[in-house]
């Protein structure tokens, strides 16, 4: 019964909209420290938090847009996301 209420929405969509309300997206910093030169950058790593999340790699997040190809994901993945960078973004 709940289900029928739920909206229908993909998941990368969702955190998404979350970055855009509380800028969580920036709590994932380079390990080298550098500055992000990269356009779309939050739609990346919210892919990268859904394969990473849900366990189901990169092909399922894999899309036509730059932020999303294979090369993209793998590139941000190792340096951007040291597994799990959401202390900021959960903090009370």
């Amino acid at each position: 019964m709940v289900n029928g209420l739920l909206p229908r929405v993909d998941l990368p969509e969702v955190l998404v909209e979350a970055f855009a309300w509380t800028g969580a997206d920036t709590a994932f910093t380079s390990i080298t420290g550098g500055e992000a030169r990269l356009g779309d950058l939050h739609v990346t790593i919210a892919a990268l938090l859904v394969a990473h999340g849900c366990n189901i790699g990169y092909t399922p997040v894999i899309g036509s847009a730059e932020a999303l190809t294979r090369d993209r994901l793998s590139h941000v993945d190792r340096p951007t996301c040291g597994w799990p960078p959401t202390e900021p973004s959960t903090a009370p």
